[in-house]
C-alpha cells in the first residue's frame, strides 16, 4: 500500500479542525495491540459526511 505525506501547512482535511480520523484496532506478532489510522473519516461541519484525508472544501479551518 502507497504510504502519501501530507504537509501541515496543505489546506486538507487532514489538517482540518472538522476532520475525524478513522482507526482500526490492529494486534502485532509481539503480542501488543495498538491502533492504526486507516484512509478515511469524516468532517463534522456542518453535518457528518465522510471524507479522505486528502480531501478538500470550503470550510476548510486550520486544526489548533
Amino acid at each position: 500500500m502507497p504510504t502519501y505525506r501530507i504537509d501541515e501547512t496543505e489546506e486538507v482535511c487532514a489538517n482540518c479542525a472538522h476532520y475525524r480520523q478513522h482507526y482500526r484496532k490492529e494486534r502485532h506478532p509481539h503480542g501488543m495491540e495498538g491502533f492504526v489510522p486507516v484512509n478515511a473519516g469524516h468532517c463534522v461541519e456542518p453535518r457528518v459526511k465522510d471524507r479522505r484525508p486528502s480531501d478538500t472544501c470550503e470550510r476548510f479551518m486550520q486544526a489548533a
